[in-house]
């Protein structure tokens, strides 16, 4: 029942970011300086890495925090099972350092 909940609320939340694209995170990211060091088309890549590579509940939570600025990380640790997590978030970061340095 928890986990039914869980989701529905992770489609709910994801349904608004569906309209949300790469550029316009990003664009968005950069008007509000948090992209770092990382320029816009790096940005972008490491967008569309992680919508291929992420299951959709991680993506959610992803995105919106990049798109919105919100700390998801205690919703990311609420998830299950526990190594998909890890080892999604483990292969987004190898396939940004293979397709997007």
């Amino acid at each position: 029942m928890r986990a039914a909940i869980l989701a529905l609320g992770l489609a709910v939340m994801a349904a608004p970011l569906a309209a949300q694209t790469g550029p316009q995170t990003c664009a968005r990211m950069k008007s509000e300086d948090r992209l770092g060091p990382l320029s816009e088309a790096q940005c972008q890549c490491n967008y569309s890495v992680a919508n291929q590579v992420l299951d959709a509940d991680i993506r959610a939570l992803l995105f919106d925090a990049w798109y919105s600025g919100n700390d998801n990380m205690a919703k990311v640790e609420q998830l299950r099972p526990r190594h998909r997590v890890r080892r999604e978030m483990l292969q987004l970061r190898d396939a940004i350092k293979k397709y997007c340095s």
